[in-house]
């Protein structure tokens, strides 16, 4: 059965920083994957190992050749269309274990192909063989051999052989490798040259020269590869000849038991020197490790043009299960990309391309089917004796290096340039996807896979059906990290749109109301691969409180993980910490699920996230070094800087920060980190309870450009720091510095204004220093990189200077914990705290996201109480009262009117909200008007009731952070005058004026009133009559029940007026008044009431 092999790789790369990747430059072919034989006949039916491609029968044809355990050499005869002929036919029985050293080519120049072959067990009568003694089969062309002629001497147990002209003179020379269990224990890989031929085609071969004598040792010598040697009988080295370098001669590959790959140079001569990387700081001649963290694995390797660029690519074989399961069984390749700028071959990893059962260590390459097509093709065998088939596919439509069977878009160009899945190599399983729908983003219309196209999305990578854009800004909320909207004018915006962000804003802006001096402290970086102990323990001294600092000091020093400190080593004895400063840590996402034995520092974070003091922000994907595989990589201004998020497009950006995010948030779903290795039950940061929101992000090596803010900003974060420097530099920022202020993307920037190292010889002069450069009422955001506050083996000497005792000779950090710059580490915590307010980079942000009196014009943001409420609006009472509307024609007509004041003054420009029924209808209407600057506010007014009616009403603020409500009513009154000869009516609240003429005692003082709505005067058939409530004279009252005041009593009540002709008339009888000046009031029918005065003489 075929089968299209797409299984996933494991990781390779470890280390803080991945090495420099060339991209998705040259083609990776597809293979499908077929068993074509199986050893079939002998005592041990398994071990395929031993491989050879070639035509043995003389048909033109090619053909199968196979060793085994039992020793025979099974012949698999092609039929052109990649079937093979079963049952095999043996043509060799060479004894158990002798025939896995096995190579095939034509040795005499016949054009036949020959096999040679190397035993490891020793004669056994069989053949007449011996162990390591190789010996030529010189072949006949119908699938027959002569009889051996041997070779030479190989060593112990020299399982591997291969062959090709190394020094030009147009002959196959062979080269063999054995193991350190032989003559002067070491490891040798000898060339055999061939000399030519004699009278009967026979060739004669030199004695062995050595290319590579490794002797066994305990530890590496950077100065002597291979590094680790074979070193037991049944292991080996890995062996090809090809020209990797394109000078025309055959250079030497070599993989060792470590499965490190070296490239030996050819002279032309068939001299070898092994080519120099330094790839890998302690060993510098490796190229890379082929199968990641493999130990005593040895590792089959063919080498052949694979893709059809004319490059020669590398094909290895699994062998043992070792420290990586991952690998067990596979094929993988690697892809040539030409030379470096030094002249050095370069390989990208393709990843597995194929696998079955254990132990591939049979590994040939050539034309397999050679009737279908003219691709090469890769052959393995494993240890349960399956050989199966990887027949090539290098058809690409569109030119991009992802074949068609492979591409998610395949007549659209998409190579890849990121590898976004972290398994170290860029190749298909890195296409842009973003919803992971198997279309590629190039080929689809709808990236989000809401049902939105994406023309018209505005949110193209995050689903939203309902496009909700509540700032209107263009941007949907789901992918907006600020809510746009300022609603007073003052430059400061409302608040963030979502509701928990809105009460740790508010709480923020309370702390940031504290002091006119701020810092944040920046620490970069936490990460599962480098120096996590002294990270988290640096960090604790920050957080803890002194209680728990005693008590948890010395958690994170437990020997165990990726990188622990050397062993056996402890916090120092009295360590001071637990200053309860804020801090954000920045941390590294790449595989921190992936916990190697110690799950920290995701327990670690589990188990302070609560705290308010620690804030945890991400710091890229992968702090990887990625300026060589993008745009600059090829601008000479800028190709020069490190960068891991610069040089590549948005959507690029986007899908690679995202797997960063999501491992952070514990989001192990996505396709990508499946692919890295993640499980559902891998560990994972616990965010149920945290103190603070992932809302923070800095990008590795302080750099980004605008695509990459543009997807940190759509992925929802709010906040962002780089440097000022990357601030103020076109080439990062060519629209201008955000530093201190919100990007076009919605994101505050809280850059670094600097690297706070600790300087000094003591401690009172880093102080000075810290004095020095802080900016006094402003943001101080003081970067902190670990690397410079840890120890290292030299703590007197520079970092990265030289240092004797240094592993690497270099003086680098060692996880542990220097005192001196330990002390200087409390002395800056405590110096933020005493001279501003210090705040973790999101809370600053949510802050600065936040108008404290949203309301309110308030540019200052003042806030004496520090409750998170502006002064502008803290503590505003709305007040009102009843308001008189004067009657008209039909209805009435007045202001409604309230005032809206802080202890301190008047609110201005706020919107007061009135509900009355105006209309009689049962029914509230609502009536608004914006406060002057006084804070009052009068809105007009008409209502549909008659004179003497009471109308409730409503005024209502809603300053969001606060609000305040009144009630009130409304009166409808009428014109009430006084006619002559007396003066005029005044409000209850005024002294009348007294009239210019006196009454005589005992006589009738006519009281005449005129009620008017309008023009049209109110009769008694429209109101009910006016009424005398009180008379005063010389400030008493007049006792109103003692005397009669109706002059003939002509009134229906004694104390109510009645209408006559025009007017309201009472004739005050004043016969039981004395002599003086009298108030009287009256109470008109409104319920309104009046005063007017006489005088008696």
């Amino acid at each position: 059965m075929t089968k299209r092999y797409t299984l996933v790789l494991a990781l390779v790369a470890f280390g803080y920083l991945l090495l420099p990747g060339p991209g998705l430059a040259a083609l990776q072919p597809g293979f499908d994957q077929k068993q074509v034989a199986v050893i079939d006949s002998g005592a041990y039916k398994t071990r395929a190992w031993g491989l050879a491609i070639a035509d043995f029968t003389g048909d033109g044809v090619p053909d199968i050749v196979s060793g085994s355990t039992s020793g025979y050499v099974h012949l698999y005869a092609g039929t052109g269309d990649g079937t093979y002929a079963s049952p095999s036919t043996v043509l060799l029985n060479l004894g158990v274990h002798n025939a896995y050293g096995l190579v095939s080519g034509d040795f005499n120049g016949d054009g036949i192909a020959d096999l040679v072959l190397c035993p490891i067990n020793g004669d056994n009568g069989l053949d007449p063989v011996g162990d390591s003694l190789v010996k030529l089969y010189l072949g006949i062309g119908n699938g027959a051999f002569r009889s051996p002629v041997t070779i030479g001497d190989a060593g112990t147990d020299a399982m591997a052989l291969v062959a090709g002209d190394v020094d030009g003179d147009g002959r196959l020379d062979l080269i063999s490798g054995d193991q350190t269990n032989s003559a002067g224990n070491t490891a040798d890989v000898l060339l055999f040259r061939n000399l030519g031929t004699d009278v009967n085609g026979v060739p004669a071969w030199s004695s062995p020269t050595t290319i590579i004598s490794a002797p066994r040792r305990n530890t590496v010598d950077p100065e002597q590869p291979p590094y680790f040697p074979p070193k037991y009988y049944f292991q080996s080295y890995g062996l090809a000849l090809a020209d990797i370098d394109g000078d025309g001669d055959l250079d030497l590959l070599v993989s060792d038991l470590a499965t490190y790959l070296y490239v030996y140079s050819n002279d032309g001569l068939g001299h070898f020197q092994p080519v120099r990387y330094n790839r890998i700081a302690t060993r510098p001649f490796a190229y890379a490790q082929l199968h990641g963290d493999m130990a005593e694995n040895q590792t089959a390797i063919a080498a052949a043009d694979l893709n059809g660029d004319g490059l020669v690519d590398i094909v290895a074989g699994g062998d043992q299960a070792g420290y990586n399961y991952n690998w067990e069984g596979k094929v993988d390749l690697w892809l040539n990309e030409g030379l470096d700028s030094s002249g050095r071959p370069t390989f990208a990893s393709v990843g597995i391309i194929g696998g079955d059962g254990t132990n591939v260590r049979g590994l040939a390459v050539g034309q397999l089917n050679p009737k279908q097509d003219s691709t090469t093709d890769v052959l393995f065998g494993n240890n349960e004796g399956r050989l199966s088939a990887l027949f090539a596919d290098t058809k690409d439509s569109d030119g991009d290096g992802i074949i068609d069977r492979w591409d998610n878009a395949p007549l659209i160009s998409n190579a890849p340039r990121l590898d976004i899945n972290g398994d170290g190599f860029v190749n298909r399983f890195d296409q842009l996807d973003a919803d992971h729908d198997g279309i590629g983003d190039v080929a689809d219309d709808d990236n989000d896979n809401d049902g939105v196209p994406d023309t018209i999305d505005n949110a193209i990578y995050v689903a939203n059906h309902d496009q909700a854009d509540s700032d209107g800004d263009g941007v949907g909320d789901v992918s907006d990290p600020l809510f746009n909207r300022d609603t007073d004018g003052d430059g400061v915006p409302d608040a963030p749109l979502d509701q928990v962000l809105q009460g740790k804003a508010q709480q923020a802006k309370a702390i940031w109301s504290q002091n006119d001096t701020h810092f944040i402290i920046r620490v970069d970086s936490l990460g599962r691969l480098y120096q996590n102990e002294f990270v988290q323990t640096f960090l604790d001294a920050a957080i803890l409180s002194p209680a728990e600092w005693a008590l948890r000091k010395g958690e994170s020093y437990n020997g165990k993980g990726d990188a622990p400190a050397p062993t056996g080593y402890t916090v120092p004895a009295g360590l001071a910490g637990g200053k309860e400063t804020p801090v954000s840590v920045f941390v590294i996402p790449k595989q921190l699920w992936a916990t190697s034995g110690d799950p920290d520092p995701i327990n670690w974070i589990n188990a302070r996230i609560t705290n308010r003091n620690l804030e945890v922000a991400q710091h890229g994907t992968y702090h990887a070094y990625l300026t060589n595989t993008g745009d600059w990589k090829d601008q000479e201004d800028r190709n020069w800087m490190a960068v891991e998020t610069a040089g590549f497009t948005f959507p690029e950006m986007f899908e690679y920060l995202r797997i960063g995010k999501e491992t952070l948030l514990g989001d192990y779903a996505d396709p990508w980190i499946v692919q890295s290795g993640a499980t559902p039950t891998s560990a994972r940061i616990d965010w149920s309870q945290a103190a603070h929101p992932l809302i923070s992000y800095a990008p590795p090596y302080d750099a980004s450009d605008i695509p990459a803010r543009q997807a940190v900003a759509h992925l929802g974060y709010i906040a962002f720091s780089a440097s000022v420097w990357e601030e103020t530099n076109p080439i990062f920022s060519p629209e201008g510095s955000h530093h201190q202020t919100f990007d076009q993307f919605g994101m505050y920037h809280a850059s670094a204004d600097r690297q706070v190292d600790p300087v000094g010889t003591d401690v009172a002069g880093f102080l000075e220093y810290l004095d020095g450069i802080t900016r006094r009422g402003a943001l101080n955001t003081f970067l902190i990189e670990q690397t410079e506050w840890s120890g290292r083996y030299c703590n007197d000497l520079p970092r990265l200077g030289p240092c004797a005792t240094s592993p690497s000779n270099i003086n680098e950090e060692n996880n542990t914990i220097d005192l001196g710059r330990w002390e200087k580490w409390l002395a800056l915590l405590d110096f933020a705290k005493t001279n501003g307010s210090v705040m973790t980079m999101g809370e600053y942000a949510l802050a600065m996201s936040f108008d404290n009196a949203p309301t309110a014009y308030n540019p200052n943001q003042k806030d004496a109480d520090h409750n998170g409420i502006g002064d502008a609006i803290d503590g505003a009472a709305l007040s009102s009262g009843e308001i008189r509307f004067a009657c008209a024609e039909t209805g009435a007509t007045g202001i409604l009117a309230a005032t809206l004041a802080t202890p301190l003054a008047g609110v201005p420009q706020q919107l007061v909200s009135f509900r009355t029924d105006a209309d009689g209808d049962g029914a509230t209407e609502g009536y608004d008007g914006a406060t002057d600057g006084a804070g009052k506010v009068a809105v007009p007014i008409a209502v549909a009731y008659p004179v003497g009616s009471v109308i409730p009403y409503t005024a209502s603020w809603d300053g969001i952070l606060a609000n305040a409500q009144a009630e009130g009513t409304v009166r409808v009154t009428a014109q009430a005058s006084l006619l002559p000869p007396l003066a005029k009516l005044v409000s209850l609240t005024e002294d009348p004026p007294l009239p210019t003429a006196a009454y005589r005692q005992g006589r009738t003082v006519p009281l005449r009133l005129q009620l008017t709505c309008g023009s049209r005067a109110l009769t008694a058939a429209d109101v009910a009559p006016p009424r005398i409530v009180a008379i005063e004279r010389a400030g008493e009252s007049v006792a109103l029940a003692t005397i009669d005041l109706d002059a003939g009593q002509a009134n229906d009540n004694g104390l109510d007026f009645r209408f006559a002709g025009d007017a309201w008339i009472y004739n005050l009888d004043t016969r039981g008044l004395s002599a003086g000046a009298y108030r009287v009031t009256i109470l008109m029918p409104d319920g309104v009431g009046y005063r007017a005065a006489f005088v008696l003489m």
